[in-house]
Formats: structure tokens, C-alpha cells, sequence
């Protein structure tokens, strides 16, 4: 688990990197927005150990998007790493698909131990961290959520955060526009889609 944080700490080092020098150069390609976001946060559970139990999904997007999928994965890696680390009780993730008319919404929930209201509009900011006494331990670089952000903002998408307060876990709402195909489509990638 600790090589994995330190290859995520890297990833995110050289994706500010890119970042900070609006170096974008990304793989997008068309993805089924549920089936895909689905096998990402799968992997994102095995990856850091989680019991299939740990995760519910809900809801229905039905809409294609618009993808780098290595960055969206290392989204909800950071997400699903920070539930992990400000969890006290057994964790619980709760993923919910919705559609708008031009945006594909994400919404995910943990059982963590919430945001402060003060630090809501904060901890999309570089070196930003929540310190709370009831988990002295918890370790990171306060790089994690800026990356989110950055990568869902190079993806024309938003994320924006809500908790009710200490205790009652944390929710990140990401839009993601949906994709509509023009005469000069772009690579559909096969993962998710009907034939899979």
C-alpha cells in the first residue's frame, strides 16, 4: 500500500508538472460514462485493498463522455484514497450515476469523517490538508485533490465538494459533459460498451 501511495505521490507530482506548464496532452477517447467510471473505481477498490462490500453503485448516467482514462483514473484514485485515510469507522463508498441534459453527473459519498464547513472552498488548493485530532496519523501531501480538480477541468468538466459536518462523511460531485458524435468523430474506445 505504501508503493502505491508513492507511485500516486509521483503520478501527481509529474501531472502538476504538466499542469503548471499547460502541457495537456491527453488521450481522449469515447467511453460508456457508467460502465467505465464503474471498472475505474473497481480498480481503484482492489488497488488500495477495499472489500467488495466497501462500495455501492446506483443510479443511471446512459450517455457517453469524453475520457483520458489514465487521469480519470488517477481521480478517483486520490478519492477513494482520501476516504480511506479520513474513515474511522468501517468504509463505506456510495456511487450515484445521474444525467442532465448536457452533463453526466458522479456523485461520490463515504462514511468518512466529513469536512469542516470553513474548509470546504480550501482543500481544492495546492498543500492544503484537513487536520483533525481524532486521526493524528493520516499522511499526504495536500496534492491530491488540487489534481483532481485541474484533471476534471481539463476534461471541460466540474467537481465540487459537500459535507454536513463533522461525522457525517464527505461527497464530491463531478459533471462531465456528455459526448455528442459529429461527422469528425473521435476514437470510440470498446471498454463499456454494448459488444463488451
Amino acid at each position: 500500500r505504501d508503493a502505491e501511495r508513492l507511485k500516486n505521490l509521483v503520478n501527481s507530482i509529474l501531472e502538476i508538472a504538466s499542469m503548471d506548464k499547460k502541457k495537456f496532452n491527453r488521450d481522449f477517447e469515447v467511453y460508456k460514462a457508467d460502465e467505465t467510471i464503474k471498472r475505474i473505481i473497481l480498480e481503484s477498490a482492489e488497488q488500495f485493498q477495499l472489500n467488495a462490500d466497501a462500495i455501492k453503485f446506483s443510479g443511471d448516467a446512459g450517455c457517453d463522455i469524453l475520457l483520458d482514462r489514465t487521469s480519470i483514473k488517477t481521480v478517483f484514485d486520490n478519492l477513494v484514497d482520501n476516504s480511506i485515510k479520513y474513515s474511522i469507522n468501517p468504509l463505506q463508498i456510495t456511487i450515484k450515476f445521474k444525467r442532465s441534459a448536457k452533463k453526466a453527473e458522479i456523485e461520490f459519498s463515504d462514511n468518512g469523517i466529513g469536512i469542516p464547513n470553513d474548509q470546504i472552498k480550501k482543500i481544492f488548493q495546492k498543500f492544503h490538508r484537513i487536520y483533525d485530532k481524532d486521526i493524528p496519523n493520516v499522511k499526504g501531501t495536500g496534492l491530491g485533490l488540487y489534481v483532481v480538480r485541474e484533471i476534471i477541468k481539463n476534461h471541460k468538466g466540474k467537481i465540487s465538494a459537500l459535507s454536513e459536518g463533522k461525522g457525517k462523511g464527505s461527497k464530491f460531485k463531478i459533471e462531465l459533459p456528455i459526448y455528442i458524435e459529429k461527422k469528425k468523430s473521435i476514437k470510440r474506445n470498446k471498454e463499456g460498451s454494448k459488444n463488451d
